[in-house]
């Protein structure tokens, strides 16, 4: 007889399940919908998340879900196989993507694999700042704008409270630090955001005092000095090697030991080429522009004949042309001599400062002081003819603090925080304060420093109102200083009684401003100090 139930069930394939057997060839296969990747949506998505893997499973016959199958694919490479995966480095810029296969328990056990759409995140940075350990040691410090990942990384002066950084520069997921050192004066440091990944580049070269850091054709320009060359063009690729003196722009001796200096100054890259200033013992300082090679790198144009030649200011680019003040006068440059000229606005006189306010218009500051009555900000799309007086501000009080969100200028003139858009024109935002200062933007909102009775505090404009986001005291003596956004966070230096000065992050609410680390504990100041994007930004001790 058990010949004969085998033979049964094996001639009628629905009798399986009644045979006894587990599988039945009429259970479909379990089922992924919906396959997703979570993480809060609301934030810029950055490598150092943990995402997560979400999906629906079913089954037709309600077989219970077993051990599913996941893969985390990015750029198509298998990174990961459990349901979590924690974002890489070196995932920045790639294509994420959460895969399931579901399995079932029982039944019919393994379906399709089903993947999620894609993410990309972007690459989480640090910043480099110092800040004081101790009553008799300062040292390096990075932070990518949480507490767990703010440390020290080098000590670069020993024992002193000296160490500090003058110019910085982010180079691809690498900062570049011109930074004092015990034994080699201001030197050129590299930091991947750890110590062992932070090391001096310009340890053979002796107080080179790196600065003017300016990127051009894979490698990073500079101005520094050595007492056989005196202060000249220098060129690193990141590397001890690939450090070196890029061109000796005015060689020989003012007298023994004292070497001429070109000094080169306004690094700026347009169309290609690399235009600065420099000096030569034959024109004075004047524009040079450089291809990249030595051999490449020449005067430009004679600006002002004679032998002390012209005096550079507000060296900019804009829409693939270079623009720049000489005592007063303003001028273009697309590079070639035939295309340096005067550019000829009749009353622009002065230019010191330029934001673009979207890819086809920029904003012009004329701050000048000396009589002339059309002082103020002027909007131009970069010809002469397109170019117009938007605010003359007449008085011996000057613009500052420029800042574009979202095709909308905001600046201030007599500590009055205003603002400009060609549709609605120029307004008053706020007058309530007595000094407002460093405007910063974090997802769509301005932020800003303003002071008034109760000290210096975080402040935002949305929705047409300006509201406090939070003092760091609350004994009228509240202090704050350096904004800028690092992340999805503003962070800055503040002051307050139980911690003294240290560096503080904010989220734009009062409940996420907060001190980020007490570095030097208690009461004591690590009193620090950033050196940002810009030299222009950036903070000495």
């Amino acid at each position: 007889m058990q010949l004969l139930k085998v033979a049964l069930c094996t001639a009628t394939i629905l009798s399986l399940s009644a045979c006894g057997g587990s599988d039945d060839a009429s259970n479909t296969a379990p089922q992924v919908t919906n396959a997703s990747i979570g993480f809060d949506t609301n934030k810029t998505l950055y490598t150092g998340t943990t995402l997560e893997g979400i999906y629906n499973y079913s089954d037709d016959e309600q077989d219970a879900e077993g051990t599913s199958e996941f893969r985390w694919l990015v750029d198509n490479e298998v990174k990961g196989t459990t349901q979590s995966y924690t974002i890489e480095k070196s995932d920045a810029g790639k294509s994420i993507v959460f895969e399931v296969t579901p399995v079932a328990a029982t039944g019919t056990q393994t379906g399709d694999a089903v993947q999620s759409d894609a993410v990309v995140a972007s690459l989480r940075q640090f910043v480099a700042f110092t800040a004081d350990i101790s009553e008799n040691e300062r040292v390096t410090f990075v932070t990518d704008g949480t507490a767990e990942n703010t440390y020290s990384i080098a000590d670069f002066n020993d024992n002193t409270s000296s160490e500090n950084l003058s110019y910085s520069m982010l180079l691809d997921d690498k900062w570049l630090l011109s930074t004092s050192t015990k034994d080699y004066g201001y030197a050129l440091a590299i930091t991947d955001g750890t110590t062992e990944g932070t090391e001096l580049l310009s340890a053979a070269y002796s107080n080179l005092s790196p600065s003017g850091f300016t990127k051009f054709k894979d490698k990073t320009f500079f101005k520094g000095y050595q007492s056989d060359s005196g202060s000249e063009l220098w060129v690193t690729d990141g590397t001890i090697a690939g450090t070196e003196l890029f061109k000796d722009l005015a060689p020989g001796y003012i007298a023994e030991q004292q070497a001429f200096s070109g000094n080169p100054r306004h690094l700026t890259v347009i169309n290609d080429k690399l235009i600065f200033t420099a000096y030569s013992r034959s024109f004075g300082t004047e524009l040079w522009v450089s291809d990249g090679t030595a051999g490449g790198t020449r005067q430009l144009k004679d600006m002002t004949e004679g032998y002390y030649g012209s005096e550079f200011d507000a060296f900019f680019s804009f829409k693939n042309h270079g623009y720049f003040n000489i005592k007063g006068q303003f001028y273009i440059t697309d590079g070639t001599t035939d295309g340096t000229n005067k550019f000829l606005v009749k009353g622009l006189w002065n230019p010191t400062l330029h934001i673009a306010l979207d890819d086809n218009q920029m904003i012009i500051l004329a701050n000048n002081l000396s009589g002339y009555t059309n002082t103020g900000l002027w909007i131009s799309d970069g010809s002469e003819e397109g170019t117009d007086l938007i605010d003359a501000q007449n008085s011996n009080n000057t613009i500052q603090a420029l800042k574009v969100i979202d095709g909308v200028l905001y600046y201030v003139y007599n500590q009055i925080l205003m603002s400009y858009s060609p549709q609605a024109g120029t307004k008053e935002v706020t007058r309530d304060f007595t000094l407002v200062d460093s405007l910063t933007e974090l997802n769509g909102t301005l932020y800003f420093r303003g002071r008034n009775e109760n000290g210096y505090g975080l402040y935002q404009y949305s929705n047409d109102l300006v509201s406090l986001v939070k003092l760091t005291s609350d004994a009228n003596d509240s202090y704050i200083e350096s904004l800028s956004v690092l992340n999805d966070t503003i962070i800055f230096i503040g002051t307050d009684q139980t911690h003294g000065t240290e560096v503080w992050i904010s989220d734009g609410t009062e409940n996420g401003t907060q001190i980020l680390k007490d570095i030097f504990p208690s009461t004591a100041s690590s009193q620090p100090s950033f050196c940002h994007l810009s030299e222009i930004n950036c903070i000495r001790r």
